[in-house]
This record gives structure tokens, sequence and C-alpha cells, in this order.
């Protein structure tokens, strides 16, 4: 079975504006080219009061299931495209202590369950997919 543990990313903004990158735990990710490909000024890390203030989680949580928790919809979502290229996706449910493993289509059936829009975005070649 092929799987691939995620890596989840909770960035701000120059203009706080909020962003989840989930991605393959082995892409890299370069925030000054995501940056650049999706017209955001300053992409950095946000801290952990902002992190539990809007996906009520704790660093080392962070999951896009927790998007569950933002009902304002102030966190964008952008999801590496490598990740739906696996059969099967390993992430924590809203706590790391915990590992379930999921089809990357069950995480965007979630995704649409809670009326969540996100972005697919291919960081080998800096290129937003949809």
């Amino acid at each position: 079975m092929r799987k691939s543990c995620i890596k989840n990313l909770f960035l701000k903004d120059n203009h706080k504006n909020f962003y989840l990158i989930s991605a393959n735990s082995t892409t890299e990710i370069n925030l000054k080219e995501t940056g650049k490909a999706y017209n955001i000024k300053g992409l950095r890390f946000a801290d952990a009061t902002l992190l539990k203030q809007y996906l009520e989680v704790q660093p080392g949580s962070v999951t896009p299931l927790a998007l569950i928790n933002d009902t304002t919809e102030s966190v964008t979502m952008i999801l590496d495209s490598h990740v739906l290229e696996q059969k099967h996706i390993q992430i924590h449910p809203l706590q790391n202590d915990t590992t379930i493993v999921i089809k990357p289509d069950d995480l965007l059936t979630f995704l649409k369950s809670i009326n969540r829009s996100y972005g697919i975005y291919n960081f080998d070649t800096n290129e937003i997919v949809l």
C-alpha cells in the first residue's frame, strides 16, 4: 500500500490572511515562490496563538481536518498536488498522539462536506493546478 505522511503549515501574510498548506512530508516548500504564484505578500509562519484561535489545535497537531473549526472560513487551504497521487495519506485527527490513514479522495470529500474550497499547487514546478 502506497501511503504518505503529510506535513501541514499554518501561515499568514502581510494583510493578516491565513493559509494552511498540506503537502507530502518530502515536498520542499518554498514560501517565497508559493507566495509569488498566489500573489501573497509576506507569506510566513503564524504563531501558536493564531493557530489556536483559527483552527483550535496546538503546534504539532496542525491538520486539514482542523478546518472544521474555522467557522468564519478565514483560512485558505492549499493542497500539494502530489498528495492526490497517493493511495493513502496519514494525518492527525486534531491531535498529534494519533494518526489515521485515509484516501486523498476522502480528504476532498471532507473538504466538500464543510463547504471548503481549496487550491491545488505543484511545489516542484511552482504552478497552480486548481
